[in-house]
């Protein structure tokens, strides 16, 4: 079987088995190739306990997304999240390996920002109509109250 760099999956040396998923994109396959020191199971742990400590803390994803994107950018970049993360005592702030592997996680296209809907398909758990849903939304509408 071949792995994503062309090479038998069993003697790359890059791989350590581990491969690109729908889940984990090329981007992020290649940062832990280049940290071989951080552990991608940390990492799931991680992500798992953000999972249930925003649920907790915020009422919905848009504010969630909204304390992440402190600037209010309409997007998270690495110093928002980075904050955040350390705010809620997910991650040390001196691990900054750890905390740029959990912002490549979350950033599934890999262009260094993390928009609302990768925000909403990393942090909740898979559900198809709220999935559907997320793509139609904006983090920054304003909805009238109801009447």
């Amino acid at each position: 079987m071949m792995c994503h760099h062309n090479m038998d999956k069993a003697i790359c040396p890059n791989c350590n088995g581990r491969e690109a998923t729908p889940r984990q994109p090329h981007h992020v396959t290649a940062f832990f190739d280049e940290h071989p020191q951080i552990n991608p199971k940390a990492c799931a742990s991680i992500a798992k306990n953000m999972q249930e400590r925003l649920y907790c803390r915020f009422k919905n994803t848009k504010t969630a997304f909204r304390y992440f994107d402190g600037a209010g950018a309409g997007c998270v970049h690495f110093t928002g999240f980075k904050n955040a993360m350390v705010k809620l005592h997910l991650i040390d702030a001196r691990d900054e390996d750890q905390i740029l592997a959990m912002f490549n996680l979350c950033d599934q296209d890999g262009d260094g920002m993390i928009s609302y809907q990768e925000f909403c398909t990393w942090i909740k758990t898979p559900d198809k109509h709220e999935n559907l849903m997320v793509r139609r939304e904006d983090a920054y509408e304003v909805t009238a109250p109801a009447a």
